[in-house]
């Protein structure tokens, strides 16, 4: 967390010298984690004030108890004991180390500027059309993976994935990103230049539609080139089946995957502003049915809701 000093904040130490410290503390906690830290880099005196529990505590979200008792795995953790001299060290904690929670659905950590609340629904809690089926999609683990089950696209033409989360659980009155986490198996073919449909809404209400690409420059004939001739002929065959020749539009709005610092990948999906409704759940599809090419080689771990950056 950045800790460089500004001038508004050397502004408002100057202000603070003269409140007494309970006061200090309700000013800092209405203003942000980053600028708790800056605070105590600017004036070392106010070291103890910035980094109380009484500071920190406001930084949390208001149900994080109830969050960390639904883990699975305790991290650390063992469920209502908090092993940390600190609330800051709690908020540190959940910012670099994802809880998972309710029997291993969702992941739970804290967005280290904000403190707003990150979700990702698991594979396994995804509606994945033929995901039962072993001929189209096998299940298995990764070590890299956060969830004991990732699920590998193996040969489908109908792409189709649905995820839901109930908006209770995300911070109210914030922007919200979504994201589908994944990396790619040592063959990958029918994505290049796929227009893949992605909606993400209220459930039952509109949504917003707009278009994504899985485009990597690991094309099929590279990814063959190293394998057994007559093995590299056929998944080049496989690859071009029943697709047609689609040109990709120049589209300035053309989302490219990016490598995440956990090692695997990610396609920014669409927004969403969560206000406070209860009851209501968030829905975000991802469908490719009109080509019907033949598509293999993503591997997924799950669907991320982290508040959006902006910039």
């Amino acid at each position: 967390m950045a800790n460089h000093p500004t001038q508004e904040s050397r502004n408002m130490i100057d202000y603070f010298h003269i409140l007494p410290e309970g006061c200090i503390a309700d000013a800092i906690s209405y203003t942000t984690p980053v600028d708790a830290c800056r605070v105590t880099a600017v004036a070392s005196s106010f070291r103890l004030i910035a980094d109380s529990d009484s500071v920190w505590e406001r930084f949390l979200p208001s149900d994080y108890r109830q969050l960390i008792a639904r883990a699975v795995t305790d991290h650390g953790l063992i469920h209502h004991h908090f092993p940390f001299s600190t609330k800051k060290d709690l908020y540190l904690f959940l910012c670099h180390h994802p809880l998972i929670i309710d029997g291993g659905a969702l992941s739970f950590s804290l967005d280290k500027r904000t403190g707003k609340k990150c979700f990702m629904i698991a594979a396994s809690e995804l509606e994945i059309a033929w995901g039962d089926n072993p001929m189209y999609w096998t299940w298995g683990s990764d070590l890299e993976s956060r969830f004991t089950k990732v699920v590998e696209l193996i040969d489908v033409c109908w792409f189709e994935i649905h995820g839901k989360i109930n908006t209770s659980l995300l911070s109210p009155r914030t922007a919200y990103t979504t994201y589908l986490v994944y990396k790619t198996s040592s063959i990958l073919y029918g994505f290049k230049d796929q227009k893949i449909q992605v909606s993400v809404g209220i459930t039952g209400e509109g949504s917003i539609n707009r278009i994504v690409y899985f485009d990597h420059k690991d094309s099929v004939e590279r990814r063959t080139a190293n394998l057994p001739r007559q093995m590299g002929s056929f998944l080049r065959f496989r690859a071009n089946r029943s697709r047609p020749q689609v040109v990709a539009p120049a589209d300035v709005d053309r989302p490219s995957p990016r490598r995440r610092k956990d090692g695997w990948l990610e396609i920014e999906l669409a927004g969403y502003y969560n206000n406070d409704e209860e009851n209501t759940e968030l829905e975000i599809s991802l469908r490719e049915v009109k080509s019907l090419n033949w598509k293999s080689g993503l591997i997924i771990q799950g669907i991320e809701i982290r508040p959006t950056v902006v910039t």
